[in-house]
């Protein structure tokens, strides 16, 4: 392997660039034109090389972190700051190759203590994904140091979810039939059944004369849904959301813009820095917001999200199907969330205390 090459001041790191083991950092580009290949959305690729960025900066200082001091569980004040890049470099940065799992551990700990133990955990996933690339990849001699670093955990917290009577003043705000009424109505019905991601909502197409591009099919109750990642699954809906539908497709064919491919539409004319006429996620974001700020609530759409999932009487992995999982472990995070609801009921409302 190459040697590795000290800092010069002010500089950043430098590594033998003859050398077969390469930067951290110089290995960055190669990685997002894989992410890209791989159709990562833009959110998750800034996650994940911003955490290889930082865990750069914290390699370069490491030996003035002093978060393995005290307690782990504990908040701490660490000299680097919580992204490791506070003051100049003073520690020599191993080569890919010489990255080992006690510098991983240290870094994941310092993040631990300086931001939280979500953030820790986050930056253990994305870590485990570069430096899977890079075996791979053939730029590290397997296995990966992320092999033997212990995963991150986090305590469950049960968040807010909506009770169904904020979902019904929700609906009531949109119970009219004007198209703004009847559109606002079927996104609120369609986030209530299966909590798809609003990425996910607002990339739905309306194309019923091209079942290539058609996503509604009402008849089945489905929508095809594209995640974040560009795969495609079916999201069911009930019946009340397929008539819900229906009344906006019906109001929809006398809109302006009826031929637009995409299913929501805009109230007017407006266009996306693309030229299309569509309501994006944050649009629907937006009118999620201000519909639940006419009945006096905070309303987000990852909390109706949070709220199917919490309240589902399935089992897990039918749970993953309707909601667009992939990991069984998310869907098993609101199971347990679940049965903390469920503890917090009972510790209300015992039978036997009441005896």
């Amino acid at each position: 392997m190459g040697e590795v090459i000290p800092f010069r001041t002010g500089t950043g790191p430098v590594v033998d660039e003859l050398g077969d083991g390469p930067d951290i950092l110089g290995l960055t580009g190669s990685w997002r034109l894989a992410l890209d290949q791989e159709e990562k959305s833009p959110g998750t690729i800034r996650s994940y090389l911003d955490t290889v960025a930082m865990t750069a900066a914290w390699l370069a200082r490491r030996d003035r972190c002093t978060c393995a001091d005290g307690d782990e569980d504990e908040p701490a004040v660490c000299p680097v700051g919580a992204t490791g890049s506070a003051g100049e470099p003073s520690a020599v940065v191993p080569d890919v190759e010489h990255i080992g799992t006690e510098h991983l551990r240290a870094y994941l700990l310092h993040r631990k203590r300086t931001t939280s133990p979500g953030t820790a955990a986050k930056d253990f996933r994305n870590l485990r994904v570069f430096f899977g690339w890079c075996v791979a990849e053939g730029e590290r001699t397997p296995p990966s140091p992320m092999d033997r670093v212990k995963k991150v955990e986090v305590a469950a917290k049960a968040q807010p979810i909506f009770s169904d009577e904020e979902l019904a003043a929700l609906l009531k705000t949109c119970s009219g039939n004007s198209f703004e009424d009847r559109r606002d109505h079927a996104i609120l019905r369609v986030l209530m059944d299966n909590g798809v991601r609003v990425s996910g909502l607002a990339g739905l197409r309306y194309a019923p004369d091209d079942a290539a591009l058609h996503d509604v099919h009402l008849g089945r109750r489905l929508l095809r849904v594209r995640s974040k990642g560009g795969r495609e699954f079916w999201a069911p809906i009930g019946k009340k959301s397929a008539v819900a539908l229906d009344r906006y497709i019906r109001v929809r064919k006398r809109h302006k813009h009826a031929d637009s491919p995409w299913l929501w539409l805009p109230l007017d004319s407006r266009t996306t820095a693309a030229g299309e006429h569509r309501l994006l996620a944050h649009g629907i974001a937006q009118m999620i917001e201000r519909r639940g700020a006419e009945c006096g609530l905070a309303a987000t759409p990852h909390k109706f999200r949070r709220t199917m999932a919490s309240t589902w009487e399935g089992d897990v992995v039918t749970l993953m199907g309707v909601g667009g999982w992939e990991s069984l472990e998310m869907a098993k995070h609101y199971g347990r969330v679940r049965e903390e609801r469920a503890r917090e009921a009972h510790a209300r409302l015992s039978p036997g205390d009441r005896i």
